[in-house]
């Protein structure tokens, strides 16, 4: 029988940095604003106990804090998780950040003064119930 490998610092920044991405990615899609190990092994294959670990020293770190048996992005979170997700995907993004609308769009034109820009999610358009998959 073969054993799993300690994991190396290397492989926990690796984890940390997948999970800050999904996490951005799903908040600024609006899909959720909080996951669960569960909710990430959707998109991570990875040991529910190593995400467990990352996801709790993210905590510890003050990039995510906890919402009952689920975490959520802080402050500080959203721009490091930001700013990963940038470094990842620049080759594949347009000119702004995900979520981020340019200085084309619709809603810079005066005709449209204090509509909701359809490009950026704000908190309060994400589904209550914050489950990946919730209400769907």
């Amino acid at each position: 029988m073969e054993r799993n490998p300690i994991p190396s610092p290397l492989d926990d920044l690796y984890w940390q940095d997948e999970i800050l991405q999904v996490m951005y990615w799903l908040l600024g899609e609006g899909f959720a604003d909080k996951v669960t190990v569960s909710d990430l092994r959707r998109f991570l294959e990875a040991d529910p106990g190593v995400l467990a670990q990352n996801l709790e020293h993210l905590h510890v770190i003050d990039l995510l804090e906890r919402a009952g048996p689920a975490y959520v992005l802080t402050e500080v979170g959203k721009e490091e998780a930001k700013r990963r997700f940038v470094d990842e995907f620049r080759p594949f993004l347009g000119r702004n950040g995900h979520g981020e609308c340019s200085e084309d769009c619709w809603c810079n034109d005066p005709d449209h003064a204090g509509e909701a820009c359809p490009s950026t999610v704000h908190e309060s358009q994400l589904r209550p119930e914050s489950g990946i998959g919730a209400g769907l």
